[in-house]
C-alpha cells in the first residue's frame, strides 16, 4: 500500500460499513502519518525533543502552537478510538457495539479530513 502512496483515509471509507474495526485502523494509520508529518516539519524549523509516544508528540506540536488545544484534544479523542480498535478483544461484538464503533470511526474520518483541508496536507 505505500508503494502506491494510497491514502489511508479513503480505505478507511471503503471499510466504514463493512468492517468499522479495519476502518477505525485505517483512520488511525492516517492520525498517526499526519501527526508524525506535522512533527517532523516542525523540527526542522525548531529544535524539538523527540517524543516517542503520540500523547507526548500531541503535547509538544500544542505547547510550540503548531496545533491549538482544541485540534489536540480532537486528535488524542481520535487516537483513543485508534487505540481501541488496535485493541479491540471482542471475537463477536453485538449489532449495537458495531453501530457505535462506526459511529466513532465515521465522526474521526470527517475529523481528519477537515483537520487536512485546514492545514492543506
Amino acid at each position: 500500500m505505500r508503494r502506491e502512496k494510497i491514502l489511508y483515509l479513503d480505505l478507511a471509507e471503503c471499510f466504514i460499513d463493512t468492517d468499522p474495526e479495519i476502518a477505525g485502523i485505517l483512520a488511525g494509520k492516517e492520525v498517526e502519518c499526519l501527526i508524525n508529518r506535522l512533527y517532523l516539519e516542525s523540527a526542522t524549523r525548531q529544535k524539538l525533543y523527540k517524543p516517542s509516544k503520540m500523547p507526548d508528540k500531541l503535547e509538544e506540536l500544542a505547547r510550540r502552537k503548531i496545533i491549538r488545544d482544541q485540534e489536540k484534544e480532537e486528535i488524542g479523542g481520535w487516537w483513543d478510538t485508534r487505540s481501541k480498535v488496535v485493541h479491540w478483544d471482542l471475537v463477536l461484538p453485538e449489532g449495537w457495539q458495531m453501530q457505535e464503533l462506526r459511529e466513532k470511526v465515521s465522526e474521526m474520518i470527517a475529523g481528519i479530513k477537515k483537520l487536512k483541508h485546514k492545514l492543506e496536507i
